[in-house]
């Protein structure tokens, strides 16, 4: 699980940040033939310093290009350790939907009543948060203020139980900030 952390942060600290600016590609060297060598050994060169262009992501670009990628590269390990928790018999569905910028996940549940079901969507929801987002233990060094792209959650159990939680509130989540409480009135669907 902490390689799968390590790589995710490292993409997604491009993925939340508009100002990231990465090289563009360093022009081909040109070829020079070379000259006679100088009589005057003791006169230094100049050596040019070239500035690299830069390119900006946007919040779009995070939520289409970058985040897709690091989804991508995590889901295998992240469908395991879904997998793993006792309130998870299977992982029916672990998408990212790139239009909506949301990580979509059906599960079924171990436990046949709804109120358990609700404890391990919590649970899920918790360790998605605390994985993804959280900046506590330098897991989520790409949650920067400008922009706000994080990417939505929607948790299905047993197709019974049900939350969606916007970026926002898996920030709070992450930081261990929002109460369980908090998380049923802003994220509960059904």
């Amino acid at each position: 699980m902490r390689r799968i952390l390590g790589l995710g942060s490292l993409l997604l600290m491009l993925a939340g940040c508009s100002d990231v600016r990465l090289p563009e590609p360093a022009p081909e060297p040109e070829i020079v033939e070379e000259a006679a060598p100088d009589p005057e050994p003791d006169v230094e060169e100049e050596t040019e310093e070239t500035v690299e262009d830069e390119i900006e992501l946007t919040e779009e670009d995070a939520r289409t290009v970058v985040f897709p990628a690091v989804f991508d590269s995590t889901r295998l390990g992240f469908i395991e350790v879904l997998g793993e928790l006792y309130s998870v018999e299977s992982v029916d569905s672990y998408i990212y939907d790139a239009e909506t910028g949301t990580v979509e996940l059906d599960v079924t549940s171990t436990y046949l009543s709804e109120d358990n079901r609700r404890d391990g969507a919590w649970e899920i929801t918790r360790l998605f948060g605390s994985s993804v987002y959280s900046t506590l233990n330098d897991g989520g060094d790409w949650l920067l203020d400008d922009p706000r792209f994080a990417p939505a959650l929607s948790v299905t159990a047993s197709s019974e139980v049900a939350y969606k939680c916007d970026g926002e509130t898996m920030r709070l989540l992450g930081e261990v900030q929002l109460s369980r409480d908090d998380w049923e009135s802003a994220c509960r669907v059904k």
